[in-house]
C-alpha cells in the first residue's frame, strides 16, 4: 500500500498500457471539496459535539440529532472550493487512462442537489461515470 497525498499522485500508479478496468472511488468531503471557511467542517462538527456534551451555552444545538439537522441544512448554503485547484485536469487525465470515477458522500439526500450544482460549477461532474451522472440527474 502506498500513501497518496494528492489525487494527482494516482497518475504515477496507472500505466498507459493498462488493459484492466479500474475504478477510482473518492469521498467528496475533504478530498474533492472543502468549505471556504471552517464552518460546517469536520473540526467544527466535532467541536460542536463537545460543546453539546459539556452542555455549553455556545453550542448551536441541544443534542446530536439536532446538530445533524442543522449541519445538513448548512451543507446546502455553504460555499465550497476544490481541495486541489488542478482537480478537473487530473480527473480528465485519469479518465483518459481508462479509470471510471465514483464520488461518495455521507451527506443526507436533501443536500444532493446543491452538491451536484457545486460539482458542475467546479467542473468535476463531467468526469464521473455515466451511470453516476444519470443517477444524480445530470
Amino acid at each position: 500500500m502506498k500513501k497518496v497525498v494528492y489525487i494527482s499522485d494516482i497518475l504515477s500508479f496507472i500505466s498507459c498500457n493498462n488493459h484492466h478496468k479500474n475504478l477510482l472511488v473518492l469521498d467528496i468531503d475533504n478530498t474533492i471539496l472543502k468549505g471556504s471557511t471552517s464552518l460546517g467542517s469536520d473540526q467544527w462538527y466535532s467541536w460542536q459535539c463537545q460543546l453539546i456534551k459539556q452542555k455549553s451555552k455556545y453550542s448551536v444545538a441541544y443534542d446530536i440529532e439536532h446538530l445533524n439537522k442543522i449541519i445538513n441544512e448548512m451543507y446546502s448554503h455553504l460555499v465550497y472550493e476544490l481541495c486541489e485547484p488542478e482537480l478537473p485536469n487530473t480527473l480528465f487525465l485519469l479518465r483518459k487512462l481508462g479509470l471510471d470515477i465514483v464520488l461518495l458522500t455521507a451527506r443526507g439526500s436533501d443536500c444532493h442537489d446543491y452538491l451536484l450544482k457545486t460539482l458542475k460549477q467546479l467542473n468535476v461532474f463531467p468526469y464521473l461515470m455515466t451511470s453516476c451522472r444519470n443517477h444524480l440527474g445530470g
